[in-house]
């Protein structure tokens, strides 16, 4: 090997040992021929051995990535792009009674799987006089059923007890015969065909008192 050729080779692999000015011969530290050198290759990473730059680029925190594999949320897991979720697309479907979430009520909001409203917590509904949802003027036990029916959300639910008394200053249902509060129509997925209307404050402030059912017990 002449003198170009040597400093040429030296300053390739000055890492393995190689030092100017000192004649290389095999089994000396930095010894040349235990680096495997392949001058046709494209780079070198002399702790890892030849690079291949026709491979795809891969994340050594995740590994390959695989593009034909459907996006994923680590939090809620894989989305099916083929189906995606109905409640959020701000469209009222089959099952849902408001969309998108949260819904116009602090005090009821909207459930952001099904857009359907939590009344499991609501704590009165007005049924004084021509404001009863069903059976004769004033609260009884058939305004109570409908009443467990929206809390519950199952149509089969009926008022095991219930009080009545004067409206609390509280959110509740509100009397849709004035117009009181928001109108949210027939709820049929709970089992109420009447229309109900649904108030995000106090009842007692704009009923002017009246009658509401309370301390309800459901089945």
């Amino acid at each position: 090997m002449n003198h170009l050729e040597r400093m040429w080779v030296c300053f390739l692999l000055v890492v393995a040992g190689c030092t100017s000015g000192t004649p290389w011969s095999g089994g000396t530290k930095g010894d040349l021929a235990t680096v495997p050198i392949d001058l046709g290759k494209n780079s070198f990473d002399l702790a890892q051995g030849p690079v291949d730059l026709a491979k795809s680029l891969v994340d050594l925190a995740e590994g390959p990535a695989d593009l034909a594999k459907p996006v994923i949320d680590m939090k809620v897991g894989p989305v099916d792009l083929a189906n995606p979720p109905l409640c959020g697309n701000q469209i009222i479907n089959s099952g849902e009674e408001w969309d998108p979430p949260p819904g116009p009520f602090a005090s009821a909001p909207i459930d952001n799987s099904t857009c359907r409203f939590h009344f499991e917590n609501v704590p009165q509904l007005y049924c004084n006089g021509y404001c009863s949802l069903a059976g004769p003027e004033g609260c009884d036990q058939a305004d109570a059923d409908i009443f467990c029916k929206l809390k519950t959300g199952k149509s089969s639910s009926i008022a095991t007890s219930f009080a009545v008394m004067t409206a609390l200053t509280m959110p509740g249902f509100s009397c849709g015969a004035d117009k009181l509060g928001t109108q949210l129509g027939p709820m049929a997925t709970r089992g109420v065909l009447v229309d109900i209307w649904y108030q995000d404050s106090s009842l007692f402030a704009n009923h002017k008192g009246g009658d509401v059912i309370v301390n309800l017990v459901c089945n």
